[in-house]
């Protein structure tokens, strides 16, 4: 349930800023760091909203198992 809750957080945030992705995790590796691309920032996109999903798919899971 943590790690699901893990991936729709990750996946919303990916989904609202890709651009505090892009500085975090890739800005760093260039020497002129302008700025995320418009492939960086759909792509970011396109992954938080399968981390949603995921993170969906996961809760919906948990509370639906006979465990």
């Amino acid at each position: 349930m943590f790690i699901s809750i893990f991936f729709l957080l990750m996946g919303v945030w990916g989904i609202s800023s890709p651009y505090s992705w892009w500085l975090i995790g890739e800005s760093w590796k260039s020497k002129r760091a302008d700025g995320p691309s418009t492939f960086f920032i759909w792509s970011t996109r396109i992954i938080g909203i399968v981390f949603v999903l995921i993170g969906i798919s996961g809760i919906v899971g948990t509370l639906i198992s006979p465990i």
